[in-house]
């Protein structure tokens, strides 16, 4: 027992460290490379007073840090242009520790400030400044290395690539809490450059002031995969891309929550991120960046890249105020708020363009942005994007296009709200040369192009364009002419199913107006209270409708310019008559006219009224089966069991719930979640939205003789909005399901 005591305390000893020393330096060491020459111990610091030591340091593989007692600004090392200031090129661990100097006058090829070469060194609260690097990283340079640069001064550097830091062949350093300031770049990356598989991690660094050819912050290239987080980046410059950060020849970079600000790319793309290969950014806000295209961001090329989350804000640009998508480019984009972003071409929030360019663009807010043509959006050369479910808000165009321009390009425009904006040429939307989009299932309301010879209030077609207008509620608009829809030498239109009311011109046209040899098909709209009038047909345009209510427009409802041919009228409802097979003059009895719910109720003279017709949808504006009954009914409203509200859905509003139905339907049950699946799950009596928690049933008296049941109710006050009420309706015999409907409270 007592042999094995001793045995473990032998142990013990032999494999404790020795003491760490301490070597002082100017005395008894007059240099700071004597000192580490003399260390012996792992663990040993080099302590280095104030003062100015003209020499080039080199760590030679020892575990030791070299520190000063007096910090940066009083302690220098000046490396007198001979080459790296500081080395470590001997496999050099995190041990090896460079602390508190400031490390200027070096001149290399590579690494004129510190050279790191397959060594992995700790670089803490220097300023390294003044270096230069004839090829890569005048700052700092790393090749097969991975450093911890934290909390340093990386200012005034030059290189050919990496005026700050350079990372080369597969180095993964962490670059933390860094300022990297006024360095400049030939080439790639002014204040940091990635080359050859580097994957650093970027985080919390100031990164400003840098100026370069392409990557004024920040350039990746050569299957670099940085993750780029949290950073300050602002005033950068570069001559060419990517004036905050550039990304080409297969990077990937993750660029997460961080602020690009005021940076700028000259003569090209991309003031704040220009992305030509696959990138990932979330999060971030990019505010008052420029360039040629794509102010905020620029995407290039057949990649997907994630576009997520993020504010643009007042950044300039030839074209693409906010965001360019170009040449072939896949991207997602989704979530992002462009607000205040201004070009005086086209695209201020976000432009698309070139064949194959393909985004997905879902679920953002364009605010307030300004453009020649597409002050929101600007879509052109065949770009063939997917435009759903953005809010389109209060956008200025001096051309065309207030919230969405298309120029010889025919995306899917479906389930926006584009509301507020303002052009001359199409306030909402501008179709123009070759535009055949489908625009289905819009909101376009209140939108104004009411100056002098404008037109288009909702939608403008312009040029031989020839789009599909289905299931919209286009509401409120005004112009000079065609204060809802304006066609004007248009290829064939098709507007189906939507609901046109409210609209108005100073002239012609407050819902549809067909002009210069334009050829328009109307088919189950509800045209309804615009002015004025409700449709005008002139310059020898050709217009064909059926199964359309023509209703209280003012003060004429068809109005035909002389010399033109007449419509070719069917199956309409025309308050005042018209001549045609199938055509009446009855009050299509509404469910509330004046408060502008146009459903149809059960006893209206319009249900079961109208003809199969061509391009006719299986579903009407709301998404209700068509027909429901044994013919067609006229309008944009297809009878139909369903649910839905009107009223004002904010706190302390009015709001009122619609249940729709064969008159006498009993029972009516319904049910109330805050979520809802976006897949339904399939039961007996039909799909079922609602996720738990759920309230109900809650049962409702019988449906009235007009097929319909109205409960009202103020929504509280102190219920903090935004927030969603997820309705279903569960009702008749046998029983069956309703749709969901999702009132938005905001």
């Amino acid at each position: 027992m007592r042999r094995t005591v001793l045995a473990s305390l032998l142990l013990s000893w032999a494999a404790a460290p020795l003491h760490a020393a301490v070597l002082n330096v100017p005395v008894p060491y007059t240099t700071i490379q004597g000192a580490i020459d003399a260390a012996a111990g792992s663990g040993d610091t080099v302590l280095v007073a104030p003062g100015i030591y003209a020499e080039n340091i080199d760590f030679k593989g020892k575990a030791v840090a070299v520190q000063s007692s007096g910090g940066a600004a009083l302690t220098v090392i000046d490396g007198g242009q001979l080459g790296p200031v500081v080395t470590f090129a001997s496999g050099d661990g995190a041990a090896a520790v460079l602390d508190g100097f400031t490390v200027t006058n070096g001149l290399a090829g590579c690494g004129g400030g510190v050279y790191c070469y397959q060594a992995s060194p700790t670089l803490r609260a220097n300023v390294i400044t003044g270096n230069v690097a004839t090829a890569d990283g005048g700052g700092v340079y790393c090749f097969q290395a991975a450093p911890l640069i934290d909390g340093n001064e990386i200012s005034g550097n030059h290189a050919n690539w990496g005026g700050g830091i350079g990372c080369f062949d597969n180095s993964s350093p962490q670059i933390r809490d860094n300022l990297i300031k006024s360095n400049a770049s030939v080439d790639l990356g002014a204040g940091i450059a990635l080359y050859i598989s580097s994957h650093p991690a970027i985080t919390g660094n100031t990164i400003e002031s840098n100026s370069g050819g392409s990557g004024g912050g920040i350039g990746c290239a050569a299957s670099s995969m940085p993750d780029v987080r949290d950073n300050l980046v602002a005033d950068n410059t570069a001559l060419y891309n990517g004036g905050g950060l550039y990304s080409t020849d297969y990077a990937n970079p993750t660029i997460a929550g961080n602020t690009f600000r005021k940076n700028n790319a000259i003569n090209h793309t991309g003031g704040g991120v220009h992305a030509g290969t696959a990138a990932t950014i979330t999060g971030n806000t990019f505010e008052e960046n420029d360039a040629v295209r794509g102010g905020g961001v620029a995407v290039t090329g057949p990649f997907a890249h994630v576009i997520e989350g993020n504010l643009f804000l007042k950044n300039t640009a030839w074209d693409g105020g906010g965001l360019s998508c170009e040449f072939g480019s896949c991207a997602e984009v989704t979530g992002n708020t462009f607000q205040q972003n201004s070009v005086p071409s086209s695209g201020g929030g976000f432009s698309c363009f070139a064949l194959g360019t393909n985004p997905l663009v879902r679920g953002n807010l364009f605010l307030a942005n300004q453009a020649y043509n597409g002050a929101a959006i600007a879509v052109s050369d065949n770009a063939l994007p997917e435009i759903t479910e953005n809010e389109v808000k209060n956008n200025v165009a001096g051309g065309g296009g207030g919230g969405i321009w298309l120029w010889f390009a025919s995306p899917a425009i479906a389930q926006n709200e584009i509301t507020g904006n303002q052009a001359q040429f199409g306030a909402g939307i501008l179709c123009d040369d070759g535009a055949a989009s489908l625009i289905e299932e819009n909101l376009i309301e209140q939108n104004t192009s009411a100056v002098a010879y404008g037109e288009g209030g909702g939608i403008c077609i312009f040029g031989g364009a020839s789009p599909t207008i289905s299931g919209n509620r286009i509401l409120d608009n005004a112009s000079d002419w065609g204060g809802g829809v304006n066609c004007a030498n248009t290829a064939p239109v098709l507007i189906v199913n939507n609901l046109i009311a409210g609209n108005s011109t100073i002239s012609f046209g407050g819902g549809v107006r067909a002009a210069a040899l334009s050829t328009v098909t109307l088919v189950n709209n509800t045209i309804a209270d615009n002015s004025a009038d409700g449709i005008d047909v002139e310059n020898s345009s050709i217009v064909t409708m059926a199964n359309n209510i023509v209703w209280d427009n003012t003060p004429q409802e068809i109005v035909v310019a002389p010399g033109t041919p007449q419509p070719a009228v069917t199956y309409c409802d025309v308050k005042g008559g018209w001549a045609g097979v199938g055509n009446m003059n009855n009050n299509p009895q509404f469910v509330d006219q004046p408060a502008a719910d146009y459903h149809i109720t059960y006893p209206s003279p319009c249900r079961e009224s109208g003809v199969v017709c061509p391009g006719l949808p299986a579903e009407d504006f709301e998404g209700d089966p068509r027909p429901a009954g044994a013919a067609m009914d006229m309008g944009a409203d297809e009878f139909h069991a369903h649910l839905y509200s009107t009223g004002s859905a904010t706190p302390g509003g009015l709001v009122h719930l619609k249940v729709v139905g064969a008159p006498g339907t009993t029972p009516v049950a319904l049910f109330v979640a805050l979520a809802a699946y976006e897949t339904p799950v399939p039961s007996a009596y039909g799909a079922w939205y609602l996720m738990n928690p759920i309230l109900g049933p809650l049962m409702l008296p019988p449906l009235n003789a007009d097929g319909l049941q109205v409960i009202s109710a103020y929504l509280p006050a102190s219920v903090p909005a935004p927030y969603d009420v997820c309705l279903q309706v569960l009702m008749g015999s046998p029983l069956a399901l309703t749709n969901l409907w999702v009132m938005e409270v905001r």
